[in-house]
């Protein structure tokens, strides 16, 4: 049956298998160059351990604090101002770019890209076309060999017969 050996013929066939991937692989450049319509997010996120932070505790003296605003005083104390950093430092940074005036080179690259596409399905079907035609010549190729074959075996069949009148003919004198 022609159908069953077409379709045996289509899932065993790697050229074919090549051409699905072929069209694939052009679909997601189209998707890929699609892609560069909108804007591209990059976030970074990164921790850093430090036995010994940057920036320690800042202590300022009361004396000094007090002498500065022309108060003399003696108490020997101290003022925290700041604590000092953890051993632990976050960073974070988040850039987002979208393109503004590309001179046209991404609706070059999407339209590039779908003509690739479509070359590609074309070439699949062109390729399924051809199968096809080589499995039906090959079909009537057989057909035609399975006449022929009928033919000789019948040509045989008088020769046999040709060659016995022959060797009775000859025994009986009449050649």
């Amino acid at each position: 049956d022609k159908e069953s050996l077409y379709t045996k013929m289509l899932v065993n066939n790697t050229s074919l298998r090549n051409a699905e991937r072929d069209i694939y692989e052009a679909h997601l450049d189209t998707k890929d160059a699609k892609a560069n319509y909108s804007p591209d997010i990059d976030l970074t996120v990164s921790g850093t351990y430090m036995t010994e932070p940057i920036v320690g505790n800042i202590t300022v003296s009361t004396d000094e604090l007090l002498s500065s605003s022309g108060i003399p005083t003696s108490t020997g104390g101290y003022v925290t101002l700041f604590d000092g950093m953890d051993n632990t430092l976050y960073n974070a940074s988040l850039t987002v770019t979208q393109p503004i005036n590309t001179w046209g080179k991404i609706n070059l690259a999407a339209k590039l890209y779908e003509t690739v596409e479509g070359i590609q399905g074309m070439k699949k079907t062109d390729l399924e076309r051809q199968l096809s035609a080589e499995l039906s010549i090959r079909l009537y190729l057989l057909c035609y060999l399975d006449q022929i074959s009928a033919l000789i075996s019948e040509a045989e069949s008088y020769a046999d017969e040709l060659i016995s009148i022959a060797e009775v003919s000859f025994k009986n004198g009449v050649i």
